[in-house]
């Protein structure tokens, strides 16, 4: 491989600490590999190596590449070295922690036996230890606490004070010495002179950027005028408003009162020109265009003054005092909080992540251990180490000698400050290192992006080079930050694409049709692009566009992914979503909790109505006559009084509520998890959403509960409501994942959040919802900053009041600074995924453009991108779509002129009757343009000489298991299935065994499933040619299809979804095998299978349509009969 001069002179220099700046796709992870590699080759053992990574993949991924090197060298010294690599410190902070409390428990008096608790146990602990902690403290009944519980509860019980302990256990968590940065909070309230106090230092600090934003926005007034040419008072008037900010920038010099008073002094600002009669027409839009920028300014002007409002200085010194109050007695109860909950951990045999790194920081604190470790170590190797926090970097500091420190990362990509995480640790190395080559601290740039095409990086360059700056992200977006190509563009340039979806007033709704509305348009790019040439790096060659390419970044999947992901599958696109996070989100686990809801408490509107559609199979037509029938009330005594009636939706309801009655007596008997189960196959739920479209992970999702129950259980009573408090808890702040059953080779687009993204690259990346809010809201108090110390507010519990004080000001600025920062660094990570294509998308109504001019006051992503991209159409293609054009709302269809009928019959307090049977019976005027689905399932297109699709199952089915349900169940056993241990009854059985062990399938059903069937299967010619290849199953595809070949009379194709059961490649050609749970009767196996052959020509002919390879046999297997037969 050739090298850079940098990246080589980061490879080769020695005796030196590094700190190697690597840009996104400058081959950091490639050069550190040659770094350690060429090290092994100059005679360093590998086991006197430390290689730190930020997750576990990535330290597995270095081993491999270590290893290819290692063994493509070829001497017998490179092969000792291979053999020694598994024993090599190559891993985790967290796993070189643990390795460290292991070696050294003695000095630290712990049992080695210790494990990491799951985030259950020690969240249960730690509520213990809040319970027990808070009746100790008021038992004891001392007033200066109960005073400051009064402070931080407000009145409202201890849940604001209980909220405020666990927030400040987890930020001590990431300091190096708690009880150190306790004393230093305090302090920082002994320090009157408030010009001199961080906190007034602060304030004013931000003041002044404020002051200064406006002033450049009155500068700007004043250009504008002279461009302009306007009369000679409109430029007056402007000048006088910056001769009066500029008097106010210089109180500031004079320190914290002087500008208090200068401010509390301010002048009214002169009013703007009047407009007179002989005023020119054309000076009349100039004139309000210069009033508009100037109310800008002025905006800024007065956010600047707004903080200091009351906060002179005999006042903020009173709230200094009254703080202290507060936080001495508060720092007492949190000081016994974690000794409580250290003792609780103790007992229990359990930590977590954070003991490893003190445990371990502990340790390394005795001299002795410090020495043994750093003489272990003869090269310290730290990846993304802007990731780094402060106790990480206390141990690092501990470890590394005087000059064997290799550091490498990228502060423009450092956006884990959620996990505690501090750049500054990097900014602070990256300003004291020197670019000398013989420096003993070195830095070295490494700024050539090898990933992306030219056009991409220019673009990328032009958003960040006016918006990154120190002030605003910790960095300068300078020379040697930019990135620069360090590939030719290979295939064409396209431009960085920018669209924009217009929002006027009045549209129906907000955040979710907008999400819905940008998902269509995503849809509309990937289906003109998918199949296009595109230029492919790894190949250096252009080839066709894959769904795979295509990626779909956003700040958060939570409640955007799942819109997207229906979109673009209604519009016949795989896709899969980085759901990590959002499990309890997934919409069978909501419909199915909401039918749980129902045990606990019948009578709750939003859950009966879901549990309705959902499990209990009922229509909305139903659910509307239902509530026609008794429209006074809840929806539950609507249901309760229709339940009296004798129709067949009566006898449905009755079913319906004894099914969930029978379920509540259960509930005394069974285990939750056993109940979860019980539930989900007796109301045919777990079965009826395996039908679905990626039903095998709907399914796992609803298995995935089961276990969140069986968690539940281990350390509560097990009731249905703590669960559901349980659950919520999760919710808030999960990181449960959903069931992912779609491999990194699948075929699909991916729809995953920005941080997922971070270290992969797509030849073709949309950048979705860049017109939200940026996430910088930081809450009022407390507040906790590494620096800062802890901000209150002032509180007067016995009049109920509370009042805002400088420390409050300041952190919450600071916090909101960092959080712009950090914004922009997730920005950056986003747009640099990609490689050729690079598509940002995001809604704005016409008022959010005026954020287009003020790039330091941005509110949305888009404020940050679309000065830049109106600047330079040589880079950027900017186009508009109107929400009303992707929503259909410029149709002539009525709709508007209907949808305010009925909400003027909703209002009346007695709808008509008639008019409700006229709704009831209503029919769809273009109901023949219908009869012609746009999408399909291969099941739906069978046709009259082929077998007829299972019946759904029944919606309350008996225990015995239905022959759906026994073919469901073969079905995933197939799933399942190591063919390769599969070649006896015996190693079935161990299969079975370990299905169940692992909770993929329950005991019951194990006992249900017929290994004859399987050993049929396995022992056949077909079977060993199977357990010779490697598999694909369960393949999800779209494929467009001439609607002829259908049966359906329509003139624009149709997309057909299905799943190929099972493939495999023998040779350059695809053999594809399509399971059928029936018997073939009297007509033989030939006519049986002739019946699912237009089935199966559809799987072949999306098979190599996907894939580019021919299908060269496809066998249709007869489960039962263990036989198959070739089409």
């Amino acid at each position: 491989m050739r090298w850079t001069k940098a990246q080589q002179e980061a490879i080769g220099a020695r005796r030196q600490n590094l700190l190697v700046s690597a840009a996104a796709g400058s081959g950091k992870t490639a050069v550190m590999v040659e770094r350690i590699v060429s090290m092994i080759e100059e005679g360093l053992d590998v086991e006197r190596m430390l290689v730190i990574t930020f997750t576990r993949a990535a330290a597995s991924q270095m081993k491999e590449r270590i290893a290819m090197r290692l063994e493509a060298g070829g001497s017998e010294a490179l092969y000792g070295q291979l053999e020694r690599l598994d024993r090599a410190s190559i891993s985790t902070v967290h796993v070189f922690c643990a390795g460290l409390i292991r070696r050294y428990f003695h000095v630290l008096g712990v049992d080695p036996a210790l494990r990491v608790g799951e985030a259950f146990q020690m969240d249960a602990l730690k509520n213990r230890a809040v319970e027990e902690v808070l009746e100790t403290f008021y038992g004891e009944a001392d007033p200066e606490f109960l005073h400051a519980a009064a402070c931080l509860s407000f009145g409202r019980g201890d849940q604001k004070m209980v909220e405020a302990m666990l927030a400040f256990q987890r930020f001590l968590e990431s300091q190096e010495d708690g009880d150190a940065y306790m004393e230093k909070a305090l302090a920082l309230y002994d320090e009157t002179d408030l010009s001199r106090s961080p906190y007034g230092e602060w304030a004013l600090y931000e003041a002044r950027q404020e002051l200064e934003e406006g002033l450049e926005g009155y500068e700007a007034c004043l250009e504008f005028c002279r461009a302009r040419r306007l009369p000679a008072e409109y430029g007056a008037h402007i000048g006088a408003l910056i001769h009066t900010v500029e008097d106010l920038i210089l109180a500031m010099d004079r320190g914290y009162g002087a500008f208090l008073a200068a401010a509390a002094h301010f002048p009214r600002l002169p009013a703007f020109p009047r407009k007179r009669r002989d005023t020119p027409e054309e000076i009349l839009p100039l004139r309000e265009e210069l009033k508009d920028l100037r109310d800008g300014a002025k905006k800024q002007l007065d956010k600047a003054l707004e903080h200091f409002k009351g906060l002179d200085e005999l006042r903020t010194a009173r709230d200094f005092q009254e703080i202290r109050r507060v936080l001495r007695p508060f720092f007492r109860l949190e000081k016994a909080f974690i000794r409580r909950y250290e003792e609780l951990k103790q007992e229990s045999g359990l930590m977590d992540y954070s003991d490893l790194e003190h445990l371990a920081l502990r340790a390394l604190r005795e001299p002795a251990v410090a020495a043994e470790v750093r003489r272990r170590y003869q090269a310290v190797f730290v990846d993304e180490y802007q990731d780094m926090s402060l106790v990480q970097e206390a141990i690092l500091q501990r470890v590394a000698g005087e000059d064997n420190l290799f550091m490498v990362g990228d502060v423009k990509q450092s956006i884990y400050r959620f996990r505690q995480s501090d750049p500054t640790l990097f900014l602070n190395k990256y300003d004291a290192y020197e670019k000398d080559e013989e420096a003993k601290n070195r830095r070295i740039d490494l700024n050539m992006n090898f990933r992306s095409n030219p056009r991409v990086l220019e673009g990328v360059n032009a958003i960040f080079r006016p918006i990154m700056k120190k002030r605003t992200a910790e960095v300068e977006y300078d020379e040697d930050a930019e990135l620069h190509p360090g590939a030719p563009a290979g295939g064409e340039a396209p431009k960085v694409r920018v669209e924009l979806i217009t929002r006027e007033e009045g549209d129906a709704f907000e955040e979710m049709v907008s999400d819905e509305a940008e998902a269509l348009l995503v849809a509309r790019r990937i289906r003109e692009w998918v199949g296009k040439p595109i230029y492919d790096r790894r190949l250096s060659a252009m080839r066709k566009a894959r769904y795979r390419d295509v990626a779909i970044l956003m700040r958060s999947v939570r409640e955007a992914g799942p819109v997207f992901a229906h979109v673009l599958a209604r519009e016949g696109i795989p896709v899969a979503t980085d759901a990590a996070g959002a499990f309890y989100e997934a919409v069978e686990i909501q419909v199915f909790l909401n039918y749980l809801r129902l045990v606990d408490n019948r009578r709750q509107d939003v859950p009966l109505l879901s549990a309705l559609l959902g499990v209990g199979g009922f229509t909305t037509e139903e659910l509307g006559r239902i509530r026609a029938e008794s429209r006074d009330g809840s929806f539950y005594d609507a249901a309760a009084a229709y339940e009296m009636k004798e129709d067949g939706l009566a006898q449905k309801l009755r079913a319906f509520f004894k099914d969930i009655d029978g379920l509540r007596e259960l509930s005394r008997h069974l285990s939750l998890s056993e109940l979860l189960w019980h539930a989900m196959r007796q109301s045919g739920y777990y079965y009826q959403t395996g039908l679905a479209l990626y039903g095998a992970a709907k399914k796992a999702n609803l298995r995935l509960l089961v276990e969140q129950a069986r968690n539940y259980e281990r350390f509560s009573l097990g009731d249905l409501a703590g669960f559901f408090d349980y659950v919520e808890q999760a919710r808030q702040g999960s990181d449960v994942s959903s069931a992912q059953l779609i491999g990194e080779n699948d075929d699909v687009v991916r729809i995953m959040t920005v941080h997922r993204s971070k270290g992969l690259e797509f030849p073709i990346v949309f950048v979705a919802r860049l017109g939200h809010r940026l996430n910088v809201k930081a809450p009022l108090d407390p507040l906790f900053h590494k620096d800062l110390g802890v901000a209150l507010r002032r509180v007067d519990p016995d009049l109920g009041v509370r009042n805002m004080t400088l420390p409050v000001v300041a952190v919450r600025s600071r916090l909101r600074m960092e959080g712009v920062a950090e914004e922009m660094r997730i920005l950056y990570v986003a747009l640099t995924r990609a490689e050729e294509r690079l598509i940002l998308v995001g809604a704005v109504k016409p008022e959010e453009r005026n954020g287009w001019t003020r790039r330091k006051s941005a509110r949305t992503f888009l404020d940050w991108v679309m000065p830049s991209a109106l600047a330079a159409p040589e880079l950027f293609e900017v186009r508009e779509t109107a929400y009303g054009e992707l929503a259909g709302e410029n149709e002539d269809s009525g709709a508007e002129e209907r949808m305010a009928e009925l909400h003027a019959r909703l209002r009346q307090p007695e709808a008509d009757g008639a008019w409700i049977r006229a709704r009831l019976n209503f029919v769809y005027p273009h109901a023949l343009e219908t009869r012609v689905p746009s999408k399909l399932a291969v099941t739906q297109l069978a046709r009259e000489e082929r077998v007829e699709p299972a019946e759904l199952p029944a919606l309350f089915p008996e225990k015995t298991m239905t022959a759906m349900e026994r073919g469901s169940l073969m079905h995933r056993a197939l799933e399942l299935l190591d063919l390769a241990r599969a070649d006896t009854l015996d190693g079935l059985k161990d299969q079975r065994e370990a299905w169940i062990r692992r909770g993929l399938m329950t005991a019951e059903e194990g006992e249900v499933l017929r290994l004859g069937n399987l050993l049929k299967l396995v022992q056949s010619p077909l079977g060993r040619r199977m357990a010779a290849a490697r598999l694909h199953r369960e393949m999800p595809f779209n494929l467009l299809v001439d609607p002829k070949e259908s049966g359906y009379e329509a003139e624009e194709p149709l997309w057909v979804q299905g799943v190929i059961d099972l493939c495999f490649l023998e040779g350059d050609a695809w053999v594809l095998v399509d399971y059928k749970n029936e018997r073939a009767g009297e007509e033989g196996l030939e006519a049986a299978a002739q019946k699912h052959a237009f089935q199966v020509n559809l799987y072949r002919k999306a098979l190599e349509t996907l894939t580019g390879r021919p299908v060269k046999e496809a066998v249709v297997w007869f489960i039962p009969e263990g036989r198959g037969v070739s089409l």
